[in-house]
């Protein structure tokens, strides 16, 4: 089973996503979206459809800002 790691490049109106599927040369732009996470989440789901993949090979991380991590209610 492949693994694919996902960027978020996080910004305050928007975030980038990018993919990276293991074994391949070069990384790709899946797109730019609403800083929202339902739109965010929705990208990745729709990613995640598009390439058949289950969750297990999909491994996500983001660009932490200058006050580090906060999750999402805090």
């Amino acid at each position: 089973m492949k693994k694919v790691y996902i960027g978020i490049e996080a910004h305050k109106e928007s975030n980038r996503l990018g993919s990276d599927f293991e074994g391949r040369d070069e990384p790709e732009l899946i797109g730019k979206v609403s800083a929202d996470l339902n739109r965010t989440e929705d990208a990745l789901r729709k990613f995640q459809k598009m390439h058949e993949l289950k969750k297990e090979q999909l491994h996500i991380c983001y660009e932490a800002g200058p006050t580090g991590f906060c999750s999402p209610g805090d």
